[in-house]
């Protein structure tokens, strides 16, 4: 599934620069990197696969287009973003699935004394 793919390319070109700066300063922890990597893209994939499967079940207000020739590669390039923003996408997954508000917001009201 070319979304998939997308997604897993996309957590590859966020991970990969940094990852590489690591390994190269502590070169003992090389194979924890690897798996790290491995880790994130299969994630990026996942996430993907749930954006995907939330625009075509119109949970998410996209509009995707009508033509098949034009609905998929709409649909990897959002599988490839959500694949890059994978830390963001994370956040606000969770965000979702606890219902709690951002930091920011938590911030607010606690230094407001009320």
């Amino acid at each position: 599934m070319p979304v998939l793919l997308a997604g897993g390319l996309g957590a590859m070109i966020t991970i990969v620069p940094s990852t590489i700066n690591e390994r190269k300063k502590r070169s003992d922890y090389s194979w924890t990197y690897i798996w790290y990597m491995v880790v994130r893209v299969v994630l990026g994939s996942v996430y993907a696969f749930i954006v995907y499967s939330a625009t075509l079940a119109e949970v998410l207000p996209l509009a995707v287009p009508a033509e098949p020739k034009a609905a998929m590669p709409f649909l990897t390039v959002l599988g490839f973003a959500s694949g890059f923003s994978d830390r963001l996408f994370g956040q606000v997954l969770s965000g979702l699935i606890t219902g709690d508000e951002s930091s920011s917001e938590k911030k607010g009201g606690a230094d407001s004394g009320t």
